[in-house]
């Protein structure tokens, strides 16, 4: 079993009902046998005759053999699977230097990813005041196939994406948008082996509904479980939709070079070898890899952030977790991360002067930093995992915990968790958070036991590991 299933229920699903037809992920290939059975069988027969004509004497008997051949033939159909795309992703995030003043960017950070959380619903696109990482551009549903461009030269690609955004500085009419925008890509690699690196000029054009020309190039590190790291460099222009009405519709043209980081989650690269290898044989990296993760726990909290006296006072949720083994310990121990990781462990309430105020318990962690270790407990079914979690931005947060993992189906699992979470919190005044969550966000610290369920996830065990497959230098 691949990563085929998730694919699949990641990427087919959503470009199925964009393009009402199925993007292939699968390469079916069906070889007709005609196989040859022929057998032959020797029958030896003595004949013993009556009385004792040699008068003691012993002599052979007199012997008939017979030879018998047959001869089967039947067809013989063996199907063979085969990857079809050479890249495939769910999720990819660019922070951008140098597209606009430091007073008029987004304040997107580093990968496009470290919002500031008081600016990230203001009325202008980030809305800050000073930034280094003036813009981001993001992706979502990324498939290239292989263009057998110059008789068939290896590694050229063309491919789109559901949408793709492009937002170069803290003005809503200088969004480029398109949607299935088209990309032709070269990729020279420098390293062809698990974790790939090659440079990658490109070509893109976007549609609609705004119009633009996106010349890059990138250096690309990856795929380790779908994770991956990237640097741009290139320039864009294009035309946003008009805005107003008659003779006051005006369009915006875009114009404006860039370099920047990117980030992708979920995204898997292939190269030429990889598509003429089967997915039951491709090299795998991750113990762990999924799309959400949801824990739902008791803490020591006043009051359950769902109110009431219900139980459960808060819950964890991870979007895009991954966690990549590690050549130590038998290759058990594991580095991940995930998208985000936002943690609400319950409600305070206090006395202020005449009135309550209700304190979130809560802290999110974009592109945690996490150190764990994979121990099998029942072949094929059941894992212990201790680790180590820490958030560097917005929330300061520390989490040492442990999950028990019961492996139910290729795409699902549950699991009993435990643990210690420390947050230093942060305080914003977005309408949002104080709606959502109350109107202050404070430090708090918590042990917590609960259960995680995760979805469209996966866990590999120690034979599916590239370590521990024939060709292990991938």
């Amino acid at each position: 079993m691949s990563l085929r299933s998730i694919l699949l229920c990641c990427l087919g699903a959503v470009l199925t009902s964009v393009t009402g037809c199925m993007l292939p992920l699968t390469r079916t290939v069906q070889n007709v046998y005609t196989r040859t059975t022929e057998d032959t069988a020797y029958v030896t027969t003595a004949r013993h005759e009556p009385g004792d004509p040699s008068n003691g004497a012993m002599y052979p008997a007199p012997r008939t053999i017979e030879k018998h051949r047959s001869v089967v033939q039947y067809d013989s159909a063996v199907v063979k699977e085969y990857p079809a795309f050479i890249r495939a992703g769910v999720f990819e995030s660019i922070g951008l230097l140098g597209t606009a003043s430091s007073a008029n960017g987004i304040g997107a950070g580093m990968f496009g990813l470290h919002y500031n959380p008081a600016d990230l619903l203001s009325s202008a696109i980030g809305g800050t005041t000073s930034a280094t990482f003036s813009g981001a551009i993001y992706r979502v549903g990324i498939l290239e196939y292989r263009l057998r461009w110059f008789k068939d030269a290896a590694n050229w690609t063309v491919g789109t994406s559901l949408f793709e955004t492009i937002i170069p500085e803290a003005n809503n009419s200088s969004i480029l948008t398109s949607v299935l925008p088209l990309y032709i890509r070269k990729r020279y690699y420098l390293r062809d082996d698990i974790p790939y690196v090659c440079v990658t000029p490109s070509f893109g054009l976007g549609l609609f509904p705004s119009q633009y020309v996106h010349l890059g190039a990138s250096l690309d590190a990856g795929s380790m479980a779908g994770l991956n790291l990237r640097t741009y460099a290139g320039y864009i222009y294009g035309v946003t939709p008009t805005t107003g009405r008659g003779s006051s519709a005006t369009p915006t043209y875009v114009s404006t070079p860039y370099l920047g980081f990117g980030v992708s989650l979920m995204d898997f690269l292939n190269t030429v070898r990889d598509t003429e290898t089967e997915w039951k044989d491709q090299p795998h990296s991750g113990w762990d890899i999924g799309v959400a993760r949801m824990t739902f726990f008791s803490t020591n909290r006043d009051s359950s952030y769902f109110g009431g006296i219900f139980p459960v006072k808060g819950f964890q949720l991870q979007v895009l977790p991954v966690s990549i083994a590690l050549p130590l310990w038998n290759h058990r121990l594991y580095a991940g991360t995930e998208l985000f990781s936002l943690v609400v462990a319950g409600s305070t309430t206090q006395r202020v002067g005449r009135r309550d105020v209700t304190s979130a318990a809560i802290g999110l962690g974009i592109l945690p930093i996490r150190i764990g270790y994979w121990q099998p407990v029942l072949r094929d079914e059941l894992t212990l995992e201790p680790f180590v979690e820490y958030s560097y931005y917005p929330s300061t947060i520390t989490q040492i915990g442990a999950r028990l993992n019961l492996f139910v189906t290729p795409t699902m699992n549950i699991s009993l968790s435990g643990g210690y979470i420390s947050s230093d919190g942060f305080d914003t005044s977005s309408d949002f958070f104080q709606q959502a969550f109350g109107n202050g966000i404070g430090a708090f610290s918590t042990s917590y036991a609960g259960i995680t369920i995760s979805l469209l996830d996966r866990i590999f065990f120690e034979e599916l590991l590239r370590y521990n497959r024939p060709g292990a230098g991938r």
